[in-house]
């Protein structure tokens, strides 16, 4: 279950314990919620150590041959990662404002701090899940990840008179990109010189380039070359 589920639920209950307090077994509540903290810490970990991993095997596409399957299944992989990541990150965050409060309310009386700590949650939880929400549909949407990319992608092809004729940069996963490029030239050369040109630029994962040869170029030829 996703933090935003149940975020209305925690901000109703927070709310009512306001007006009608409760008695609170501290003894028994101060454990458990720290119990629950090391859980939630040890599936962050987890989480990010195996997010790292298969990060590790993203390089450069010029390195690689093209896969047409890669697409869906990074997007769909980083996303759930995340998912899964900020929902613990967030119970760990409220797991520690329940011990914080837990501890003032039974060493200081301050009951109010229990439903106060709880409404804290409720905003942490929107607020990364909305996060969670933006990312995703830019992925859905096929979204231009970053404008200032997809003009630098341009800057670096467009050199020695080559132009760029069509141009399309989309999302990947968080942090990682793709770029298509149609590039037309008057003396075209190998898809691999101009993925050279984009070597070094952050986030850019995968990479497609077709060349095709301007009419009337010196060799009377249109060239069109596919590759990553």
């Amino acid at each position: 279950m996703h933090p935003h589920s149940i975020t209305p639920w925690t901000h109703g209950h927070a709310f009512v314990r306001f007006i009608h307090p409760v008695d609170i077994h501290f003894e028994e509540a101060v454990p458990i919620a720290a119990l629950g903290l090391c859980v939630n810490l040890a599936s962050a970990w987890l989480l990010r150590t195996h997010h790292d991993h298969d990060g590790d095997h993203i390089h450069h596409s010029s390195s690689h041959h093209h896969s047409h399957g890669a697409r869906p299944g990074m997007a769909h992989r980083d996303t759930n990662f995340r998912a899964a990541y900020v929902h613990v990150l967030a119970d760990a965050v409220t797991s520690v404002g329940a011990i914080a409060a837990l501890s003032l309310a039974w060493a200081f009386g301050w009951g109010f701090m229990d439903p106060l700590v709880g409404l804290l949650g409720t905003i942490v939880m929107v607020t990364w899940s909305l996060s969670l929400i933006r990312s995703a549909g830019s992925v859905l949407l096929d979204a231009v990840p970053d404008p200032e990319l997809a003009r630098s992608i341009r800057r670096r092809i467009e050199v020695e008179g080559d132009l760029v004729s069509d141009l399309h940069v989309w999302q990947l996963g968080p942090g990682h990109a793709a770029v298509v490029a149609s590039v037309v030239s008057d003396c075209p050369q190998a898809p691999a010189a101009y993925k050279r040109r984009l070597e070094g630029l952050i986030g850019l994962s995968h990479v497609t380039i077709e060349v095709n040869a301007c009419a009337g170029a010196r060799n009377g030829e249109q060239r069109v070359a596919n590759g990553e």
